[in-house]
């Protein structure tokens, strides 16, 4: 995944072997796009690693669990098809819906099938699982600002916007309403009180990162 030097290369396979690696693919990455290859792994890496170690520490949540409650405070009424969120995450099905049902256990989120879809589940941020997201948000954001922002001047910090627009492309929109099914309400846990009467307003972007 990091890659390796083309000289390495050379020097393992021989010149014929790269050649043919040549004409398997539009065109070999030179040494300094192999370079910069690394180093963008190496810094995810690391800003990943001191984020979610912050985020345990202080918060005892996980940065995937993180990024869950952010995604449903961002969404219409609060809620998201699994399939949407899943999305939204790049994480396999299965692996939100673990996600999931362990946020469910601890009150965070509640799911219910999705209306006119038998196999539909949508996943609701209760109101507990707010009330956990604001409180871990601050969190958060100060490892926003030590780890990433603050090693970066202003120039640094627009050329990397520019780049990472480039790179993800165009956002995933919700594929459906995430409508819920009238006569299955949603499962919120006793230790949040009784559902809102009134549906859940999303949450800017801009306050959770």
């Amino acid at each position: 995944m990091l890659g390796v030097t083309r000289s390495a290369i050379v020097r393992s396979t021989g010149a014929s072997s790269v050649h043919n690696m040549k004409q398997m693919a539009d065109r070999y990455p030179r040494d300094a796009e192999l370079t910069a290859w690394r180093e963008f792994l190496r810094a995810h890496a690391r800003l990943t690693r001191r984020m979610e170690t912050d985020l345990v520490r202080e918060q005892r949540l996980s940065l995937a669990a993180y990024d869950v409650l952010v995604q449903l405070a961002e969404a219409p009424q609060r809620r998201l098809r699994m399939t949407d969120l899943a999305d939204a995450l790049l994480l396999s099905r299965s692996g939100v819906t673990r996600l999931v049902g362990r946020l469910e256990q601890i009150g965070l989120v509640a799911r219910c099938r999705a209306a006119g879809d038998g196999r539909g589940v949508v996943a609701e941020l209760t109101d507990r699982g707010m009330d956990r997201l604001r409180t871990a948000s601050a969190t958060h954001v100060g490892g926003i600002s030590r780890h990433f922002a603050g090693q970066l001047n202003p120039m640094q910090l627009a050329l990397l916007q520019e780049i990472c627009t480039t790179l993800a492309g165009p956002s995933v929109s919700p594929s459906r309403p995430a409508e819920t099914h009238q006569s299955v309400p949603i499962r919120v846990p006793s230790q949040t009180g009784p559902a809102q009467s009134a549906p859940p307003q999303p949450v800017p972007a801009a306050r959770f990162p």
